[in-house]
């Protein structure tokens, strides 16, 4: 295993619900795409033990790159400026905070936010350098919790209070508070000098609110238990790539309760029934009860202990995959009414994605 899929894994253990998130995260692992909506919870997971005060400089502007990180200079600026993503969309969501330094090679191919009024701020965005996926830099973006910087040592960073991870092998490096009750998390999985990337990319942080991400998917009919918060997710290329929308559980549960994508990806039809859904050729995969097992091969809807319901429609180039998790529903009637009702608008704005 990676060391990427290794900090993953051992993050996932300290989240909510970790037997679900744990095996979602070798799945993704093993089809090899990089699903941000589970980082977002593994970053707010995880810590290191243990204590004292960091004397960190205090920048006023943002920072001069490492000198420790030789062949990594930083960026051009006008890469990391606000990128304003125009146009309708049927669900958006504006990103908080943006840093204004990232090592030279380093684009933003992802962001995931929660849909403004639909519940608590909660953003994750994410650089790759090319297409390098076993070294991203993510930040996460969360209220604050009583063990959110627990073990880690207080500090200052570009002005504001900062709390760096005594472990440094740890991909979550460093924390600062951005106030309103916000705090951002830097994770950077670099092999060499993630401790002061992480804090040169910390002391960059500077207020967006012009960079947004959107999607052209929309729920129609959604079981009674989909009620939590809405959130939208775009990563990829801007020849290839992902939209996604989900629903979480109503209260509760942190966990999602339906997920539409919109994507290039195939899918076996191991094990599926081969069904009409919007009026084109479908799959469709019933729920199940299934083994427990973390062996599941590539393309399975097998989870821990079940099979998701899962369905997914040929829209002609595009292909429409929608989870509905069984704690929402268990009806196959019900994931076709899903399937069915969602609406999809014109294609989003994703002019801030790499060419």
């Amino acid at each position: 295993m990676n060391e990427l899929h290794d900090a993953l894994l051992t993050i996932a253990g300290r989240a909510h619900d970790p037997a679900p998130l744990a095996t979602r995260i070798m799945t993704r692992s093993r089809n090899q795409r990089q699903r941000r909506s589970l980082l977002v919870a593994a970053a707010a997971a995880g810590t290191a033990a243990a204590g004292g005060i960091a004397a960190w400089p205090r920048r006023a502007a943002p920072p001069a790159p490492p000198a420790t990180t030789a062949g990594l200079p930083s960026s051009p600026a006008p890469s990391l400026s606000p990128s304003p993503s125009a146009g309708p969309a049927a669900a958006r969501a504006t990103m908080l905070y943006r840093p204004t330094w990232m090592p030279t090679g380093y684009a933003e191919t992802s962001r995931v936010a929660t849909v403004p009024g639909t519940g608590p701020v909660a953003q994750t965005r994410s650089w790759l350098r090319g297409s390098d996926e076993e070294h991203p830099i993510h930040l996460f973006l969360g209220a604050r919790t009583a063990d959110s910087v627990t073990g880690m040592k207080p500090g200052t960073l570009g002005g504001r209070k900062a709390w760096l991870n005594p472990d440094g092998a740890n991909p979550h490096q460093v924390s600062v508070e951005v106030g309103d009750g916000l705090i951002l998390n830097v994770s950077v999985h670099q092999e060499k000098d993630r401790v002061e990337i992480a804090r040169h990319v910390a002391a960059s942080i500077r207020p967006d609110g012009q960079s947004a991400v959107a999607v052209s998917l929309s729920f129609g009919w959604l079981p009674e238990n989909c009620g939590g918060p809405l959130q939208v997710d775009v990563n990829g290329t801007g020849r290839a790539y992902d939209q996604a929308l989900r629903r979480r559980e109503t209260g509760g549960e942190d966990r999602d309760a339906v997920e539409a994508l919109l994507t290039s990806l195939t899918w076996p039809d191991r094990d599926a029934e081969k069904v009409t859904l919007r009026g084109r050729p479908g799959l469709l995969w019933a729920y199940e009860e299934a083994p427990c097992s973390s062996d599941s091969p590539a393309g399975s809807a097998t989870s821990c202990g079940f099979r998701v319901p899962n369905a997914v429609v040929d829209l002609g180039g595009r292909r429409l995959h929608v989870r509905l998790m069984p704690w929402a529903s268990k009806r196959r009637e019900d994931l076709i009414r899903v399937v069915d009702e969602i609406r999809i608008g014109p294609a989003p704005d994703v002019s801030w994605l790499p060419r």
